[in-house]
């Protein structure tokens, strides 16, 4: 019986890759150019939209390679980098071999705060150059006051939002 699911699931898993449609394959572009002006490599980028849009939310290593038309090399470079980073990790299946991988879901709320940390060192940064400009009785600091004085802004209201956030996921639905 579990032997039967399984081949069930294998079967569903060969179909879509078979066929992966153009709504599918645009999805999986456009996460993974958004991924990649954020920074990650262009195959790591795409990994993750594939990821996100596998029907089971996992897929193997040949699985990914086929699909996205990578290399050994570069498929696995990509899923150590994001294994490395948090985004991605894998499990495996009794009786099976394989690595199945997938995107850790769970790990989005600290990614989220590292990359707003980095605003807030940023920000810093513009302060102290701003006090550099005021004391050489420069007019350049006007211009970074008002970027500090927006991500402090951005800082609040994500505060807010979050709170918001955390404070409605913990009421009871109906």
């Amino acid at each position: 019986m579990v032997r039967n699911l399984q081949n069930q699931k294998n079967f569903a898993r060969l179909a879509f890759m078979q066929e992966l449609s153009e709504r599918h394959l645009d999805l999986i572009e456009r996460i993974g150019v958004v991924h990649e002006q954020q920074g990650l490599r262009p195959a790591a980028g795409r990994i993750i939209g594939l990821l996100l849009v596998a029907p089971e939310g996992e897929m193997t290593f040949e699985e990914i390679r086929s699909v996205l038309g990578l290399s050994k090399s570069a498929t696995s470079t990509a899923l150590t980098f994001l294994q490395g980073m948090g985004s991605v990790e894998y499990r495996t299946r009794p009786g099976d071999r394989k690595r199945y991988f997938r995107k850790s879901m769970h790990e989005w709320e600290r990614q989220f705060f590292e990359r707003a940390m980095r605003f807030l060192e940023i920000r810093t940064l513009f302060e102290e150059v701003a006090d550099l400009h005021r004391e050489a009785g420069s007019n350049a600091h006007e211009a970074l006051d008002r970027m500090t004085d927006f991500l402090d802004a951005l800082a609040k209201a994500t505060e807010v939002a979050y709170r918001e956030w955390v404070e409605s996921m913990a009421a009871p639905t109906h």
